[in-house]
């Protein structure tokens, strides 16, 4: 019913083209990591789709040709330029697909490579970007036409307005890395909230009064000795539980709901060994149910 993506580079992150041309960017060797990367697939996913490369009075996209140059000879060019345009033929598709209920978490305030230059075909990572006016045009100076360029502000990875959704919705902003994003508590809690109370817009809204009955059990009881459960979701006075002989399906209790330590609970003895069905009734929805089994051994095998 939802989709939350957590620093997601939709339009791909200037990062990873420094990264496949010069091996900066990541905490490994670049002699030994450049030959690998530069034919890994998922790192061409990666290529920024925006208008990031400073021609000076313009920017414009990457493009395949531009990748190519990245390369040291000429049949690695051939596979990066391949590699290339699959990647950027794909994007176009992709960004064409909603995504269902979408939430966006995105990291905010690191300084973060939004920009490139190119020289001599390879690319030099620039902590700037730039804006698109109302018309789509790049913003200028008003006196002077020059492009304004403003701070690269993302997750020190993927910039701002590229982990920004398609849809135009507002994303939450965090101040904080790409590589802590996920794993940060603010995070950690919105995921929650979303799960828990998040709804797709125009789906009805969760009832203020009774909620859903919630049953936890032991697995296994001693029979003639007296064991309890916890009921979530409803007040005592509104549902009611019935024990059953899972075999025969006859009754055996009938154990009232009470509020104890703060919780809803049934305590309840069963006469003897055996498999035995708990069943709460209430709050308008349907029965829920479980099996229990009372055994003479708390551990049997």
């Amino acid at each position: 019913r939802a989709t939350i993506t957590l620093g997601t580079p939709f339009d791909g992150a200037v990062k990873a083209a420094v990264l496949l041309a010069t091996g900066q960017g990541a905490p490994l060797p670049r002699g030994k990591l450049l030959p690998v990367v530069a034919t890994m697939p998922g790192l061409y996913d990666l290529l920024p789709h925006s208008r990031c490369v400073d021609q000076g009075d313009t920017g414009r996209r990457l493009t395949p040709d531009d990748v190519a140059a990245f390369a040291g000879h000429d049949q690695l060019a051939t596979t990066m330029k391949e590699l290339a345009t699959a990647t950027f033929e794909d994007r176009a598709a992709l960004a064409a697909t909603p995504l269902p209920g979408h939430r966006a978490v995105i990291g905010v305030q690191q300084p973060t490579m939004s920009a490139l230059t190119l020289r001599d075909g390879l690319p030099t990572g620039q902590y700037y970007t730039f804006a698109a006016g109302p018309d789509g045009d790049l913003e200028r100076e008003r006196d002077t036409g020059l492009l304004i360029r403003r701070p690269g502000l993302g997750d020190g990875t993927v910039p701002h307005t590229s982990a920004e959704p398609h849809n135009g919705q507002r994303p939450m902003p965090l101040a904080q890395q790409h590589g802590a994003l996920a794993r940060s508590p603010e995070t950690i809690t919105i995921v929650q909230d979303e799960i828990l109370y998040g709804l797709v817009p125009g789906s009805p809204k969760p009832r203020l009064g009774v909620g859903d009955i919630g049953l936890v059990l032991p697995d296994i009881v001693t029979p003639g000795l007296p064991w309890s459960a916890t009921i979530t979701g409803v007040a005592p006075h509104e549902a009611r539980c019935q024990i059953t002989d899972a075999q025969t399906d006859q009754p055996v209790d009938h154990p009232i709901l009470h509020r104890r330590h703060g919780q809803v609970m049934i305590i309840s003895t069963l006469p003897a060994p055996g498999v035995y069905r708990v069943e709460v009734t209430g709050g308008g929805t349907s029965p829920v149910s479980q099996l229990v089994l009372a055994h003479d051994h708390p551990d049997p095998t």
